[in-house]
C-alpha cells in the first residue's frame, strides 16, 4: 500500500506545530472554557490561529526567498496576535493563566521557529542575487515598501515601537532596554514574546554583528567626514552620501593590505 501524497509544507516541523496549536484551541473552542464565549478576542484568536497555518503552507510554495518570508513574516505576526488574544482572555477571567500559559508556550516556539526560517532564507538570498547582507530589510529599498525587518539601539525601544512592528508583521530586533531589564512586572503578549526571541542565540548574534559592522564605520563617518547632518535631500541623495562614506572608510581600514 503506498504512503499517502504529503505537501512540502507537511514537513516543515513549525507547520506542525501551528496545527497541535490550532487543535489545542479547537479543543478549548468546542468543548472547553471557550465554547460559546461571545467576545470578539475569541474569533480574532480563532482567526489568527488558522492564519499562522494558511500562511505558512502557501509562502513555502512560493518560488522566490522574499515572497517565502514575506508569508513567513505573516504567519509571525498571525503568532504574536495569538499571544495578545491570549492574554485578553485571561484578562477578562474566561480563561485560566496556566491554561493559557500552555498555547504561548507553542507560539513562542512557532515565532522562534519563523524567525530561524526566514533568517535562513535571507542568508542565501533571493531571486536578485547572492551575498544579500542578512541585515537588510526585504524590500527596503522599494519606494513606499514596508520592510520585513527592522534592527536598532536599545535606547530607542519603546513597547509602542515593539507592539506597532508586530501589527505591522515586521521583524524588531534590539537589544533589550536595561529599564525593560531590571523592571519587575510580568510582560505578556506581543511584548513578552518580543522579550523571548531577543534571547535567541541567533538574534543575539545579529546583534552583535551589527554592532561590529555598523558602529565603528558610523562613529567614523561622523566624526571625520562631517556627514553627522547630511545636507542633500531625498532618498536617493542620502544613501549615495552614506555609500561615499561607507567606501571611503573601508579603503581607509584596508589601505595597508591594497597598497602592499
Amino acid at each position: 500500500m503506498k504512503d499517502p501524497p504529503v505537501f512540502d509544507h507537511e514537513r516543515l516541523d513549525v507547520y506542525r506545530l501551528g496545527v497541535e496549536f490550532l487543535a489545542w484551541l479547537g479543543e478549548l473552542l468546542d468543548e472547553g472554557p471557550l465554547k460559546g464565549c461571545k467576545l470578539k478576542a475569541v474569533k480574532h484568536l480563532d482567526d489568527s490561529s488558522r492564519s499562522i497555518v494558511n500562511n505558512i503552507a502557501e509562502g513555502n510554495g512560493k518560488r522566490s526567498h522574499a515572497d517565502r518570508c514575506r508569508f513567513f513574516d505573516m504567519a509571525r505576526g498571525s503568532a504574536l496576535e495569538c499571544a495578545s488574544c491570549l492574554d485578553v482572555l485571561v484578562a477578562r477571567r474566561r480563561l485560566d493563566r496556566s491554561l493559557a500559559a500552555v498555547g504561548k508556550d507553542m507560539l513562542v516556539r512557532i515565532v522562534s521557529m519563523l524567525t530561524k526560517l526566514t533568517e535562513r532564507l535571507l542568508g542565501v538570498g533571493s531571486l536578485s542575487g547572492r551575498g544579500r547582507d542578512p541585515h537588510r530589510a526585504v524590500g527596503a529599498s522599494e519606494p513606499g515598501a514596508r520592510p520585513s525587518r527592522l534592527l536598532a539601539d536599545a535606547n530607542h525601544v519603546t513597547l509602542a515601537d515593539i507592539e506597532a512592528a508586530a501589527g505591522r508583521s515586521v521583524e524588531f530586533i534590539a537589544p533589550v532596554p536595561e529599564r525593560m531589564q531590571s523592571s519587575t512586572v510580568e510582560h505578556q503578549g506581543v511584548v513578552g514574546a518580543w522579550l523571548a526571541q531577543m534571547q535567541d542565540p541567533e538574534v543575539k548574534r545579529r546583534l552583535r554583528a551589527r554592532a561590529s559592522l555598523c558602529e565603528l564605520a558610523n562613529a567614523h563617518i561622523k566624526d571625520r567626514f562631517g556627514i553627522d547632518r547630511v545636507l542633500v535631500r531625498g532618498t536617493a541623495k542620502v544613501m549615495c552620501v552614506a555609500m561615499l562614506g561607507s567606501i571611503a572608510f573601508n579603503v581607509l581600514q584596508h589601505a595597508t593590505s591594497l597598497l602592499g
